[in-house]
Parts: C-alpha cells; structure tokens; sequence
C-alpha cells in the first residue's frame, strides 16, 4: 500500500524562508538571488513566471497521466512483483516540479522588491 502512495504522491514542497526579518541582501542571498535576476525588470518577471507554470503545468500533467497505471501495478505488485517494478514514480518530473516552486519563490520576492504590479 505504501507504494501506491509513493509511485503517484509527491511531497509538498517547502515552504519559503520567512524573510521579514532579513535586509534585502540577507533575503536575495537566502533565496540565491543572482545579479542576473536583480537584472530582470517586471516584464521579464512576468514572462518566466508565465512560462514556468506552463512547465509545471507539462510536469503535473505526466505524473497525473501515470498516476493511474502506477496505482494498478503496485495493487498487482502486492502479488506479483514484476507488475510493481513497472511502476514510474516520476522522479525526473518531481525534482523539475521543485526546481520550478523554488525558482516561483524567487520571482516572487523579486516582484516585491521591484514593487511590480499586476500588469507587469
């Protein structure tokens, strides 16, 4: 049973550094703020963020699209075992998932300190 749960779950991604008490180069060195990303203005911040949910949107997608198939193998598995080594637990597609939340945290604290609007 367990491995049903870990051929299809993916544990929730850690919260973000609480910075409200961090000066900004405390905060950008916490979070790995590069000069490249201070170099970003709202726009371009905009525009990663736009295209990172469309790759996280690709990523859950797959994981939601094998959930299924790994959830019948591990059932067999309990059985018969080759049916449980066919199971994909998406570990590609769940680092790249924590990769994109880390990189969101980020573009999210550069939208704050550039004080970009909505429709920026």
């Amino acid at each position: 049973m367990l491995g049903a749960l870990c051929a299809c779950a993916r544990s929730a991604p850690d919260l973000p550094p609480d910075l409200q008490a961090k000066s900004a180069g405390e905060a950008a060195e916490i979070l790995k703020i590069t000069d490249k990303d201070l170099a970003l203005d709202c726009t371009q911040i905009q525009e990663e963020m736009q295209n990172l949910k469309k790759e996280h949107d690709i990523h859950e997608t797959t994981i939601r699209t094998l959930r299924g198939q790994n959830q019948a193998a591990t059932y067999l598995g309990l059985f018969f075992l080759p049916a449980y080594l066919a199971t994909d637990n998406n570990s590609v597609e769940k680092e790249k998932l924590d990769a994109i939340q880390k990189r969101f945290d980020q573009l999210y604290y550069l939208k704050k300190v550039k004080k970009c609007t909505a429709s920026n």
